[in-house]
């Protein structure tokens, strides 16, 4: 199972701090943060953290003449155009191709949901898992460097998740982060690949199920800077019934011009708190312009699932969907993050405060 997590943090004294990623279980199973299935020399995928470091200059004269990276150029992947099946493994759409010199910084964040096929003589026989890898695309020449003796897999990938479809848990979304320092100027591309491991097929339908977005740092005046940085949370618990119309849990407005960046990151953990149902649900993120809505992140998914039987208890989940937007047109923009859920019988989900969360960033040129 991947988990994904996000934060930003203000300094408030020069110094030298230290960022630790942590994990917890709450029950009695043993938790392998590995996959021992991999050569040890490999394992550098499963796992990571990845840190951006903002600063403040006099002018971007000076951030330049320091070094300092800026946003120079985006893209979003097409969604993907019709409906496959995770068999051998399958690529996703990619972006577009980015030029880049020695230095330069690609970052990269990406998703897929799958669905698992049930089988049709015995549906609960059936499970998938399901495996989704961030890669660099562009030639063996720009690849992320791996230790001798890795499979020739590893050779490209930033990132990998993998997580078990079951008939109890049976859609749910999966996401990658990757972050790529050209050695060498060169012609790259970020794309997605899925594909199962033992047992039952997963399908993958077309439309907004699968998002990839990268953005292209670079040492040059004639990029952005990072004007604004908002991260919205909560203070309390929000319980809605399953059924009920799009939930919507943050909303943020600023003013912006024309061809600036906006770069969001939702966060929210949903539980079912009443019921003994299984529920399908999402959470999106919408950007509107001047009001009318202009972009919309994929749906990340997951089946909520409260039983009695603790084989069968999958009764919350995390979501994380993002978003990376260039502004049409100079005036206000709007970003939301909703939530749904929909099930066959009643029940009520919450939307926990201290899982809660919206961050904006807000990228524009100096006029």
């Amino acid at each position: 199972m991947a988990l994904n997590v996000f934060g930003q943090y203000v300094v408030p004294a020069t110094g030298r701090y230290v960022i630790e990623l942590m994990a917890r279980r709450t029950g009695t199973s043993q938790v392998v943060v590995d996959n021992p299935e991999i050569p040890l020399p490999c394992k550098n995928d499963h796992g990571q953290i990845i840190v951006e470091h903002y600063r403040s200059y006099a002018s971007v004269s000076a951030a330049y003449a320091m070094g300092a990276k800026f946003p120079v150029n985006t893209d979003r992947a097409a969604f993907l155009p019709g409906d496959i099946v995770v068999g051998e493994e399958r690529l996703l759409p990619r972006t577009s191709s980015f030029n880049v010199a020695e230095g330069d910084v690609l970052r990269l964040q990406g998703a897929a949901t799958a669905q698992l096929i049930l089988d049709a003589e015995d549906p609960y026989a059936s499970v998938s898992l399901f495996f989704l890898s961030l890669r660099l695309g562009g030639g063996s020449d720009v690849a992320p460097p791996q230790p001798v003796g890795c499979p020739a897999t590893y050779h490209n990938r930033f990132a990998g998740a993998m997580e078990n479809l079951t008939p109890d848990l049976l859609r749910f979304t999966l996401q990658n982060d990757g972050l790529y320092v050209a050695p060498q100027a060169a012609r790259v591309d970020g794309y997605q690949s899925v594909s199962y491991h033992r047992y039952s097929l997963a399908r993958i339908n077309a439309g907004a199920n699968t998002d990839l977005v990268a953005m292209h740092f670079a040492n040059r005046l004639n990029g952005e800077y990072l004007a604004s940085s908002q991260q919205l949370t909560a203070v309390a618990d929000l319980v809605f019934p399953i059924g009920s119309a799009e939930v919507e849990l943050f909303t943020f407005s600023d003013q912006h011009r024309a061809g600036d960046i906006l770069r969001v990151q939702g966060q929210a953990e949903l539980e079912m708190v009443s019921g003994e149902t299984g529920a399908a649900c999402w959470a999106r993120i919408e950007i509107y312009e001047n009001g009318a809505r202009e972009y919309l992140s994929m749906f990340d998914q997951r089946f909520i699932r409260n039983s009695s039987e603790s084989d069968r208890d999958y009764d919350s989940g995390t979501f994380a969907p993002f978003a990376l937007y260039t502004t049409q047109q100079s005036d206000e923009h709007n970003v939301r993050l909703i939530v749904k859920c929909n099930a066959t019988k009643p029940a009520d989900i919450r939307a926990k405060y201290y899982g809660r969360g919206l961050m904006v960033d807000h990228f524009t040129r100096v006029q």
